[in-house]
């Protein structure tokens, strides 16, 4: 029991070397222990509970035919509901972990496209610190952990792309960054769960016939260095590298890239973070808190704009809602740290000219303090910004523009994702304002 505590306190301290070890010490002795009943049958809850721990600790230590067998062992006696109960829940998670090895041992035989992304990708397993259903953790948890990569992923490759491409000859260089915003957001090619265990990849790695070679040759190793960059462990606990980093990026990018990521690490989380193999087998780095100094390197203060409010507010209150003349009896208010909204579009404007619409398009808008995010589907559209009308204006330019340049091209010239785009447009579109593109 104290090589089973020890583990514990080792796992959360990051040291899996340890943590394991101890495991498979905890493992063996359990296991002795509900050996001496094997065969007493009649010494109940008693045995059952000593084979249920030793599965458990089988399972821990990723022995998951030891955890089957241990567990076939509790069931031959006569197991109160509660221990029958705890065994089931147990028995499922060892056979979808068995069942996960046997699909990675089989990986070859996966298609080649897979293959190279999970070739790519960031394993990672996210565990709950106090688990109340063995290792099971909440699917809040799981969403938060994968919105966060995402957004810390796609501002590092919005960032780094405008750092590499601007003052180039490439033409639309917003178009096209919305373009690779939409092809680079990423995708899940491996999953496990015991605990919650992820793949995590980008087409980035694998597409490579859409753009230039020179920006196929660049956005095709970005994933790589985004997990480099930013899940190397050294960057949050080192400060000579976290040094580095600030000499790559000014504060502001700072932010938008480690900032989610840093906020996976609190202590005030229900859960951890730790890097593992393809195979999910083995945590190999377990997160810790970021230390304050660290922190103020990777996620330092941002000047307020002058006369800019930088916080969104949920606000609570009364006033007339069919005028909306009178003033708003605020009853409280409170800043948000992520909010989803919609953006009701009558007609698109944009400039001198305006798309009136068939009828109102509706705009799902994300905020994740302190940037809004909106991808539209339809048109290929993805944009961030950290000023919400900087968002809407530029939106409605790219739509525009979108219908512009489809308009003016000839059908047998599209490529097919064109061609849908182009019959979204028929679709929605009534007319144009008059006035000649320039």
């Amino acid at each position: 029991m104290i090589s089973a505590e020890r583990a514990l306190e080792a796992f959360f301290a990051g040291d899996i070397d340890t943590y394991r070890d101890l495991t498979g010490i905890a493992l063996q002795q359990e296991k002795s222990a509900a050996d001496y009943l094997k065969n007493k049958i009649t010494a109940e809850p008693t045995r059952s509970i000593l084979y249920l721990g030793a599965a458990q600790l089988a399972f821990n230590y990723h022995d998951f035919e030891q955890a089957e067998d241990l567990l076939l062992q509790a069931s031959m006696g006569n197991p109160p509901a509660e221990i029958r109960t705890k065994m089931r829940a147990l028995s499922l998670q060892v056979l979808q972990s068995i069942e996960m090895q046997n699909t990675i041992t089989q990986s070859k035989e996966a298609p080649h496209y897979i293959q190279q992304l999970r070739d790519f990708a960031l394993n990672m397993i996210i565990s709950p610190k106090r688990p109340t259903h063995l290792t099971a953790v909440h699917v809040d948890n799981v969403i938060e952990v994968l919105r966060k990569v995402k957004e810390s992923f796609l501002n590092y490759l919005e960032i780094n792309f405008r750092k590499r491409f601007e003052g180039t000859n490439i033409k639309n260089l917003d178009r096209l960054l919305s373009d690779l915003r939409i092809e680079a957001s990423p995708i899940l090619v491996n999953v496990g769960y015991s605990s919650f265990a992820a793949s995590i990849s980008s087409d980035l790695v694998v597409m490579t016939t859409q753009y230039s070679q020179e920006i196929n040759v660049w956005k095709r190793s970005l994933f790589a260095r985004y997990q480099n960059e930013v899940f190397g462990a050294e960057t949050y606990e080192s400060e000579g590298v976290a040094s580095g980093m600030a000499q790559s990026y000014n504060p502001e990018e700072r932010n938008k890239i480690f900032k989610p990521v840093v906020d996976l690490f609190k202590d005030s989380n229900k859960y951890t973070i730790a890097l593992t193999g393809p195979n999910f087998t083995q945590k190999k780095k377990v997160y810790k808190p970021v230390s304050m100094t660290v922190k103020r390197i990777l996620i330092p203060e941002l000047p307020q704009e002058e006369g800019k409010n930088k916080d969104l507010f949920q606000i609570w209150g009364m006033g007339d809602a069919e005028s909306n003349r009178t003033k708003l009896e605020v009853f409280s208010k409170q800043v948000m740290e992520s909010a989803s909204f919609s953006r009701l579009f009558p007609d698109i404007t944009f400039d001198k000219f305006t798309i009136y619409l068939k009828e109102a398009l509706n705009l799902t808008i994300r905020y994740e303090k302190p940037v809004f995010f909106t991808d539209f589907d339809p048109l290929r559209i993805s944009l961030s910004n950290d000023d919400y009308m900087g968002l809407v204006n530029a939106f409605q330019q790219q739509f525009i523009d979108k219908y512009f340049e489809l308009n003016n091209l000839l059908n047998e010239s599209l490529s097919e994702d064109e061609i849908s785009q182009k019959e979204y447009l028929d679709e929605i579109v009534l007319t144009i304002s008059q006035g000649s593109r320039p």
